[in-house]
C-alpha cells in the first residue's frame, strides 16, 4: 500500500531550504515587525504524478507567517517571475534557516539569474501598484501621513515641472502606475 503524507509531514521529510522573508531578510524589521518564513519542499512522485494528491503549498499553522512551496508549483512560480518566488533566490546566507544537504537549493541560487526574464518588470511593477494599493487603504483606515503619497506627489511635480512625461512614467513604473497616475491627473 502506498503511504499518502499529508503537506506538513512532506515539509519536514523533504524540505530544501528554509529562510527569513520580508523586513526582517530586508534588514527593515522593527520591534513590532512579524516574522515571514518561506521555503521550499518536494513532493512524492504520488503528488506529482496523480491529479488526485496534489500538494502546492503548505502553510504552518503553529508558526506566525510561514509557507513553503512544493518544488514543482516553486519552478512555476519562479519562471513567471513571481516576486515573492524571486526573492528566495536572493536571501543572505545568513538568513537561511536550513538549507538541504544534497545542494538543490544552493543550484538554483546559483542559477538565479537564468530564470529571470522581461517578464520581471511587469510582475514587480504590478506588485508594487498593489502594495501602495494596500498602504493607501491602510492609511487611509489609520489617518496617518502617507509616504506613498509623498513620492506620488515627487514624480508629479516632476512631471509637472516637465523633467518627465508621461511615456517615462509608463517606461520608469510601467502599466500600472503610469495607469494608475494617469487617472488621478
Amino acid at each position: 500500500m502506498i503511504e499518502i503524507l499529508q503537506p506538513l509531514e512532506l515539509v519536514k521529510k523533504n524540505m530544501i531550504v528554509k529562510h527569513m522573508s520580508g523586513s526582517h531578510a530586508y534588514g527593515m524589521a522593527t520591534p513590532e515587525s512579524d516574522v515571514d518564513i518561506r521555503g521550499v519542499f518536494l513532493a512524492d512522485p504520488i503528488n506529482i504524478r496523480t491529479p488526485f494528491f496534489k500538494v502546492e503549498e503548505c502553510t504552518i499553522q503553529d508558526e506566525e507567517d510561514t509557507k513553503f512551496y512544493e518544488g514543482t508549483h516553486f519552478m512555476k512560480l519562479l519562471l513567471q517571475n513571481n516576486p515573492n518566488i524571486v526573492e528566495s533566490l536572493w536571501i543572505d546566507d545568513a538568513d537561511i534557516l536550513f538549507a538541504d544537504n544534497k545542494g538543490v537549493y544552493d543550484l538554483l541560487k546559483k542559477n538565479r539569474y537564468a530564470f529571470l526574464s522581461s517578464k520581471v518588470a511587469h510582475t514587480y511593477t504590478g506588485y508594487a501598484f498593489s502594495q501602495i494599493k494596500r498602504h493607501v487603504h491602510y492609511n487611509k483606515q489609520s489617518n496617518k501621513l502617507n509616504e506613498l503619497d509623498v513620492i506620488f506627489k515627487e514624480i508629479f511635480e516632476l512631471y509637472d515641472g516637465g523633467e518627465m512625461n508621461l511615456e517615462d512614467i509608463k517606461t520608469e513604473f510601467g502599466d500600472n502606475f503610469y495607469e494608475y497616475f494617469e487617472s488621478r491627473l
